[in-house]
């Protein structure tokens, strides 16, 4: 079968697929979705062949371990993951990708390669109840728009947070207090900090916050610092 006209490929829900087939001469493949594929256990390195890939989507693939290899792709502006379980092992990711989505899956920490992708604005991180920290290089990322934590439930601390910032969910998280710094994302217009059952304290500033659209659920039971 001659694949090098194929633009997008949907294996999504084949209960039995357990590898990918070769597809290196898929070379204008633009998308590829294997949504549900939850036999899938690895990824073919002839995926980092497909040079003008925009969009994968490995959604609920519940026995996908890893991606060996990384994902290094100069077209591919969005990665999703979410629910695939048994992924623990966040990959090294190279290029222009605007939008990861790890939510559900195992992993344990984020590298601080993260902080090298420039054009990185949506971060999917909801459930991942196995993830403990950040790391420093979040900061780095300057097209950072919307980041999502809810449900991150071993997550203590928030490190520098990009200025670009415009959401920023941390609902049912363990942190303690929300860092200062945070008054001075001035793009910030929602923030939720439902279910922080931890928080203790709150920056005196944020009362003064105009650019503050969509403050949700901020008290907590040990809230120490009132914003009215």
């Amino acid at each position: 079968m001659d694949l090098v006209n194929l633009k997008r490929i949907d294996l999504s829900y084949s209960r039995y697929l357990t590898r990918i087939p070769d597809l290196s001469k898929a070379q204008n493949l633009e998308r590829l979705e294997l949504v549900t594929c939850q036999n899938l256990v690895e990824v073919s390195s002839s995926v980092q062949c497909l040079n003008k890939l925009v969009y994968l989507d490995l959604s609920d693939c519940k026995n996908l371990r890893s991606l060996s290899g990384g994902i290094n792709l100069k077209s591919l502006k969005a990665l999703i993951l979410t629910s695939c379980s048994s992924l623990s092992e966040f990959p090294e990711i190279s290029g222009d990708v605007e939008c990861l989505s790890f939510s559900g899956t195992a992993i344990e920490e984020l590298p601080q390669s993260i902080g090298s992708l420039p054009t990185l604005a949506n971060l999917y991180l909801k459930n991942c109840t196995r993830l403990k920290k950040l790391p420093s290089s979040i900061a780095k990322l300057t097209s950072l728009s919307d980041m999502f934590l809810s449900g991150c439930l071993n997550i203590t601390k928030i490190p520098e947070i990009p200025q670009n910032v415009e959401c920023l969910d941390l609902s049912n998280t363990a942190i303690e207090e929300v860092p200062s710094a945070i008054c001075t994302l001035s793009r910030l217009s929602a923030l939720n900090l439902s279910n922080c059952k931890r928080l203790k304290s709150f920056p005196n500033g944020i009362a003064s916050w105009d650019a503050l659209e969509d403050f949700l659920s901020l008290a907590a039971q040990n809230l120490r610092v009132s914003i009215t």
